[in-house]
């Protein structure tokens, strides 16, 4: 497709560049780069495989960064607009994210998300990929489904008992082939704790017990 969107969750980038990235990078003046420069690799990674018809990197309005990185968020506009992205920032970046990607399937393109949340694997279609950049992974459904054992219909489901590196704590005492089994059986989260009381003792009990834990809403808009 000649119409790719290749959209970028950034300041996710930039929490993710500032875990990973080698510290003692700094400009000029002093200030550490070295989140910055971990957000240029994966950026440069995620359009490496075909260059975008457009660019967009969506910010965190809300964003309450580490004291460590806070010197280096002032700097991140001006590098994504250096690197050619249209920046944007909204109060839920993820769903902002999600309504472009929609937007550019709808308009008979492409699109790539790019980010290191795992919430983003419920967008993948034959035609929209999320790029893992820090893993350099570019998800299909197929990959999602050996990934994750759910499809990305269900993986929002999927990581609300199992929990992932973002808000979702999981379900306590459940592990991956659980949650993927419950799935299979219940189809849903909901079902499956209203089916809690039928259960066999272990699940019956962490089921009860994250009763009012797990989020109401799972999905990206």
């Amino acid at each position: 497709m000649s119409d790719r969107v290749v959209i970028a969750l950034a300041h996710n980038l930039l929490l993710r560049g500032f875990q990973v990235a080698s510290p003692g990078r700094e400009a000029l003046d002093g200030t550490p780069t070295h989140a910055l420069f971990g957000v240029v690799q994966a950026l440069r990674r995620a359009i490496d495989f075909k260059t975008p018809a457009r660019a967009l990197a969506v910010l965190d309005a809300g964003l309450s960064p580490p004291s460590a990185l806070a010197p280096q968020v002032p700097l991140l506009p001006a590098l994504l607009e250096a690197l050619g992205f249209r920046v944007i920032e909204d109060e839920q970046p993820e769903d902002l994210v999600a309504s472009y990607a929609r937007a550019a399937l709808e308009a008979g393109g492409d699109g790539v998300g790019v980010a290191r949340d795992k919430r983003c694997a419920q967008l993948v279609e034959d035609r929209l990929w999320w790029y893992d950049a820090y893993k350099d992974v570019r998800y299909t459904p197929e990959l999602v489904r050996k990934r994750f054992e759910v499809g990305p219909d269900q993986v929002a489901e999927w990581l609300a008992l199992v929990g992932d590196d973002t808000a979702l704590r999981g379900v306590k005492g459940l592990g991956k082939k659980s949650a993927t089994e419950l799935l299979e059986t219940f189809g849903t989260v909901a079902a499956a704790l209203a089916a809690a009381g039928g259960l066999e003792g272990r699940l019956r009990k962490a089921l009860r017990a994250a009763r009012g834990a797990i989020p109401a809403e799972l999905a990206l808009a």
